[in-house]
Order: C-alpha cells, then sequence, then structure tokens
C-alpha cells in the first residue's frame, strides 16, 4: 500500500512530522511536540496530527463524491421514468384521439348511408309518380290530337262518335294527386373547441415537491437530502 506523503521535522529535520503545531505552523515530530509541550511558553499550544487529519479528509470526500453520484444516479433514473411517462400520454392521447375519429367516421357514414337509402327511396317513388303523369300526358296528346280530326270531319255520324271516343279518353286520365315534395337539410351543430377539449382527457404534471418530502442530513458527508 502506498504511503502518504510526509515531511520531516521543522524542529530536528530528522523525525517524520505529523503533529503540525497550530499557533507556530510548524511540523514536528513525537518527540519534539513533546519537548515543545513542556515548555513554559509553548505549553498551551495546540497540534493537529496531519495524517489523522489526511484519513479524515479523504474518507469525507470519498462519503461527499458517494453522495453526489447517488443523487446523480437519482435524476438519472427520474429523467429516464419521466421520458417513459412522456412517451406513454402521447401513446394514450394518440390512442384516444384515433379512437375519437373512428367514431366520428361511424357516425358519418352512418349518417351518410340513412341519406342515401332514404333519397334513393324517395327519388324512385317520384321518378314512379313522373311516369305516371307522363302516361297521363301521352293519352291526353293523343286525346287532343283526336279532338283536332273531329274538326275537319262533316259527318255528324261520324264527329258524334269520334267526340264521343275522345271524351271516354279523357275520363280514363283521372286527375292525380300531386306527391308531397321531399327536402333535405343538414342542420350543422354549434361545437365550440372546449366542448371538444372536454372530451379528452387531462394532463398532469407532478413534481416531487408534489409528494410529502422529509428533509435530513445525511449522517456521513452531512450533506442535507430529501427522502418520502
Amino acid at each position: 500500500m502506498a504511503q502518504s506523503a510526509s515531511k520531516s521535522c521543522d524542529i530536528c529535520m530528522s523525525g517524520q512530522g505529523r503533529n503540525l503545531c497550530e499557533q507556530c505552523d510548524q511540523l514536528m515530530c513525537e518527540n519534539c511536540k513533546t519537548l515543545h509541550l513542556r515548555s513554559k511558553i509553548s505549553r498551551n499550544h495546540t497540534f493537529i496530527n496531519t495524517h489523522k487529519l489526511q484519513v479524515e479528509v479523504k474518507k469525507f470526500m470519498d462519503l461527499r463524491i458517494d453522495c453526489v453520484k447517488t443523487n446523480l444516479d437519482y435524476i438519472e433514473q427520474g429523467t429516464v421514468k419521466y421520458q417513459s411517462d412522456i412517451h406513454e400520454a402521447i401513446s394514450a392521447i394518440t390512442e384516444e384521439g384515433n379512437q375519437m375519429k373512428q367514431w366520428i367516421d361511424q357516425k358519418v357514414q352512418a349518417l351518410i348511408t340513412s341519406l342515401e337509402e332514404k333519397g334513393t327511396a324517395n327519388l324512385k317513388a317520384l321518378q314512379l309518380k313522373r311516369t305516371d303523369f307522363q302516361n297521363d300526358l301521352e293519352k291526353l296528346q293523343k286525346c287532343q290530337t283526336a279532338f283536332m280530326e273531329t274538326q275537319r270531319l262533316a259527318n255528324v255520324s261520324k264527329l258524334l262518335t269520334q267526340l264521343k271516343h275522345v271524351k271516354s279518353e279523357l275520363g280514363i286520365a283521372v286527375e292525380k294527386q300531386l306527391p308531397v315534395m321531399s327536402t333535405v337539410k343538414y342542420y350543422k351543430k354549434d361545437v365550440s373547441e372546449k366542448e371538444i377539449s372536454i372530451l379528452f382527457g387531462e394532463l398532469s404534471f407532478r413534481s416531487q415537491s408534489d409528494k410529502k418530502l422529509f428533509r435530513y442530513q445525511c449522517d456521513h458527508c452531512w450533506e442535507e437530502r430529501l427522502s418520502e
């Protein structure tokens, strides 16, 4: 094991100066320290053992480094968890949005299908009515042609016969009731952006301060820390 660096005694220059006099600012070996304390002028001087101080400082330094590393690990783990939370939230929002889009598409398609089915039925009924009136028109036009021909008949007998025929044909073309014309209109709802937003969930941002945390001082590094 590597030995810690030490200086020679500032008094005798031969022993290891491991004791620092705080008043004289001199390194002394054990013998010189003893003699120094026996002297009347320096008997109240105080010493620091540099070796013990070196060990204590190293221990303190190692503990502080461990505390900082622990804090860094805590931040790193929190960062990874926070990023995971963001991805999960984005996924949930996207899923909810896609579900709403699907419902909207289904509703739109249902409205269109209903309109097309009802419209097709009404148009078919109107077409039948139109064909019926078209047939009546053709019959009446034939009666009109036959009536015009009676104006050229000089024979009264033939005239009466033709007029009776025209009249009987007119009786076939009975006046029909007009169909009730359907109308179609779509009334849009005035939906605000706020009402759309209510359909979605809410984002919740929480920090460590939202939890019940207690402040304490580490027994090893004396650093203040927070814990649940």
